[in-house]
């Protein structure tokens, strides 16, 4: 049994990460996104910063999103698929060098708002 001051830091870790992995957005399903390319993106979302590589292979864990663990080569690879899928609603995906990667403003704009954009 946990103790009461243990349950409260395990909530406040989970809600903590939810933050940072922006596990609240939902890829519309026009784009087609997997659910290790969805989660990918919903981080780059939710930090309006460049995301490093590390930064999106944890928040890729324990998502069902992948069998293996994955690798820096593994994002690059599933940032081609995202910009791919992206690209048909002008959408985009901004490299860093040496850095990693954040989501382009208006892509940003467009993603957090689309249902009420494709409502309109």
């Amino acid at each position: 049994m946990m103790c009461e001051g243990c349950e409260i830091k395990d909530e406040k870790i989970k809600q903590l990460e939810h933050e940072l992995y922006g596990r609240s957005w939902e890829a519309p399903k026009e784009l087609r996104l997997t659910k290790l390319e969805a989660a990918i993106v919903a981080t780059m979302l939710a930090n309006n910063r460049v995301c490093s590589a590390n930064l999106l292979i944890d928040a890729t864990r324990g998502r069902g999103t992948h069998k293996e663990h994955p690798t820096s080569n593994l994002i690059d690879s599933k940032m081609c698929h995202i910009r791919a899928k992206l690209r048909p609603f002008g959408l985009g995906v901004t490299t860093v060098w040496g850095t990693g990667y954040k989501i382009e403003d208006e892509t940003r704009a467009q993603l957090i708002n689309w249902t009420a954009r494709r409502a309109a």
